[in-house]
């Protein structure tokens, strides 16, 4: 639309210099020709005094005529009736015919201008008046693009300039179309740095989350190479696994991250359901299991086939049922149903945790939303589940049940 704007503008700018450039050549051209209009309606008045008197014979007329051309620098040609030459005029510019009967014979007289000095001049002054018109308009376009284009686009060039060696760009009161884009490079430029210093904050994140489960990692390590007792070894390598796997979660919290940047299309395929329940249990059974959780998978669909990016229902999965382990104690439970209605496949991943506030119910599929303050880059997780479950068409929700809390998303059948 900006562009339409501006492109309307300069066609209108133009149209309007070249309305200018009209009006200014027809004022000349009736200021130049309005005399010698006039002077010949006169020189015409005399011509009809001059055929309205009597003569006696051709040779008279051919007197009258002239001292009449001599004086008004003129040329004239007659003709009889018969077509025959009587007097040839010089070459010219016709501007009046009559004729005239003498002694009961008609003769036809051509009056012609033979000053072509006065049109080589109108001429003349004519073309330099359209070029002094020119070089006005011209000095008034530079001043024009110079002032709404050259100028601006050079402050925005010289400020991308800057940019790139580090200067801070501030906002500039340009008016149109080249002052919106200067400022929506300060807000893109803003938000760059907003990222950056996000980035930064997460880098600087990753570093501390990381150094301490890998500081207990490398001292555990180290005390099971001086230690005899198989007891405290087994002590100590659980250590390493807990601390391991809080670094995945770390990890897997930065994924999340870069995941929310990505924006890849969808790549469906179809699939069964029990492909899908098999895949689950093989991924998350065994280990949710050693970690006193209890996880099973209920569902009357198997034979069913859902069309779905399989890389993304993975994620989706991942995510939930991470979020419900990092809220889960001893006697923990996890379970995933799988049911369909008249148009959507409904997958629900319940858990017997404690739930959430209802006042954050709402919040949760934000971004960087989070419960757990100590999570210096989580809170992507649900907003990720949100993004992948509404590019498939559906729709998710949370809610706290009876004994736990529950998320639910469906995919549309078709």
């Amino acid at each position: 639309m900006k562009n339409k704007n501006l492109t309307l503008k300069v066609l209108l700018f133009f149209t309007v210099l070249a309305i200018i450039n009209a009006i200014l050549i027809l004022g000349w051209l009736n200021i130049r020709t309005t005399p010698a209009f006039n002077k010949t309606e006169e020189f015409k008045k005399v011509i009809y005094q001059e055929l309205n008197k009597d003569y006696s014979s051709v040779d008279d007329l051919i007197k009258n005529l002239n001292n009449l051309s001599k004086e008004k620098n003129i040329s004239y040609s007659i003709e009889d009736s018969n077509s025959k030459k009587i007097v040839k005029s010089k070459e010219g510019m016709n501007f009046f015919s009559g004729f005239i009967e003498i002694n009961n014979e008609i003769y036809y007289i051509n009056f012609v201008s033979s000053n072509k000095e006065d049109i080589l001049k109108l001429i003349r002054e004519g073309s330099l008046f359209q070029i002094v018109i020119y070089l006005v308009l011209y000095v008034i376009i530079f001043i024009t693009a110079r002032n709404i284009i050259i100028k601006p686009t050079t402050e925005i060039t010289n400020d991308i300039k800057n940019y790139k060696f580090g200067k801070k760009i501030e906002r500039r009161k340009i008016n149109g179309e080249l002052g919106l884009i200067q400022n929506e490079f300060v807000n893109l430029t803003e938000r760059l740095e907003e990222e950056k210093k996000e980035q930064n904050r997460i880098i600087a994140s990753i570093s501390h989350d990381i150094k301490t489960p890998l500081t207990s990692i490398i001292g555990y390590a180290d005390l099971i190479n001086e230690e005899d007792d198989l007891k405290t070894i087994k002590q100590h390598n659980n250590k390493i696994t807990d601390k391991a796997l809080n670094l995945k979660e770390i990890l897997s919290s930065f994924d999340d991250y870069l995941v929310n940047y990505e924006n890849s299309p969808l790549k469906l395929t179809k699939v069964k359901i029990k492909d899908i329940v098999n895949e689950l249990n093989n991924d998350y059974k065994i280990d949710l299991e050693n970690n006193n959780i209890e996880f099973e998978i209920i569902t009357k669909l198997n034979k069913d086939e859902i069309n779905v990016d399989t890389l993304k229902l993975k994620r989706i999965f991942s995510n939930l049922i991470s979020n419900s382990t990092r809220y889960l104690s001893n006697e923990g439970k996890i379970i995933i149903s799988i049911t369909k209605d008249e148009s959507n496949y409904i997958f629900k991943i319940s858990d017997n945790g404690k739930g959430v506030d209802e006042s954050i119910l709402d919040k949760l599929f934000s971004p960087f939303f989070t419960t757990d303050k100590s999570r210096k880059i989580s809170g992507l997780g649900l907003s990720i589940c949100k993004e992948f479950v509404e590019l498939h068409g559906g729709s998710i929700k949370a809610n706290n049940i009876k004994k736990g809390f529950e998320i639910e998303f469906t995919i549309p059948i078709k």
